[in-house]
């Protein structure tokens, strides 16, 4: 049965086809579906990715290797693996926690298990044939003030148990070895989740169009001075600055007071780059900002957050669909 599978892989991938394969890969075929982290790949963005996907699921300890195909209009899986990650469950918050971090991530930076032996001695042994950097905190971890550093995926030199490591994501040794020497894995994207949603891309491509148009109409109510309509797009329960020291109320009081329906401003919004993890959208670009009297031009950070009541149509159940499903969590200033 094996050989048999292992052949049909030739077939279909060429080059790939020497895949350790060690997970039932019935278990990850999701016909037409993708993680709802797939819309990272299809917002309308320069991208920089590889022609694969590891996909890993914290609840059930497995990691799946897919191809892109058609650019990203769709993915073919190829293998699956036993992993483990973090001894303590849920997305990690801060250093130590024991938690393995949730969201779309690069690794960078690999280091043979020669390498490894030289910078850490006998300790290294417990990351078996090589590691790479995970490339956490992100810069969505740093907004929302995540701490730690130092998360891997690397190998190991004991059985694979389930739920054993301090936050990393860690694989058997032919896996690693064998990513390192056939995947360009500096550049191949990693989606780490508790549970995998798996979602409709022709969804995902609704849900960007739902969200360009809330960012157009916050733009449209603010060059309107149209305050009231402006402040629905905020999360008033959740809502802070850290740069500028607000809470909502401080913000809104902030808003009210600089709003002014008989001035004229101009707003231009350019250089869009989108990041979707945790139910939460961090929406970056850069903003010309000016008046009669004032010209700005800096670079903003917007998070907006999918309302928790609002959950998404998957492969396994049918969910209700809500307007208006995201509001701003969190708006930062840099002036440039």
């Amino acid at each position: 049965m094996l050989f048999i599978l292992l052949s049909f892989i030739m077939i279909s991938a060429g080059d790939i086809s020497d895949v350790p394969h060690a997970v039932p890969i019935s278990d990850w075929h999701r016909n037409g579906f993708v993680p709802y982290e797939y819309i990272n790949f299809l917002f309308p963005q320069n991208q920089s990715y590889d022609d694969f996907l590891i996909i890993v699921e914290k609840r059930d300890q497995q990691a799946a290797l897919y191809r892109f195909i058609d650019g990203f209009n769709d993915i073919e899986l190829m293998d699956t693996y036993h992993i483990s990650t973090g001894k303590a469950h849920g997305n990690k918050l801060r250093r130590g926690d024991l938690k393995t971090p949730e969201g779309l991530y690069i690794a960078h930076d690999f280091m043979s298990e020669r390498t490894l032996r030289g910078r850490y001695g006998a300790i290294a042994a417990q990351y078996g044939t090589g590691a790479w950097e995970l490339g956490y905190p992100n810069e969505l971890d740093k907004l929302r003030r995540k701490t730690g550093s130092g998360i891997w995926v690397h190998g190991t030199d004991i059985d694979m148990t389930p739920f054993d490591t301090e936050g990393c994501v860690r694989f058997e040794n032919d896996i690693i070895t064998y990513f390192h020497e056939t995947l360009n894995f500096t550049k191949t994207p990693i989606i780490i989740n508790e549970v995998i949603q798996w979602v409709g891309i022709d969804f995902l491509k609704k849900e960007i169009d739902e969200i360009q148009s809330f960012i157009a109409d916050w733009k449209d109510s603010w060059i309107n001075q149209d305050i009231d309509k402006y402040l629905t797009y905020y999360c008033f329960e959740e809502f802070v600055s850290y740069n500028q020291n607000m809470n909502y109320t401080a913000w809104e009081n902030h808003k009210r007071r600089l709003f002014n329906p008989h001035q004229q401003i101009n707003i231009d919004l350019h250089d869009f780059n989108f990041y979707y993890a945790d139910d939460l959208l961090l929406v970056t670009f850069y903003q010309d900002y000016s008046t009669s009297t004032v010209n700005d031009f800096g670079r903003k950070q917007l998070v907006l957050k999918r309302d928790s009541s609002h959950v998404v149509p998957t492969s396994g159940k049918q969910i209700n669909s809500n307007t208006n499903r995201w509001k701003i969590v969190q708006e930062e200033w840099t002036n440039l």
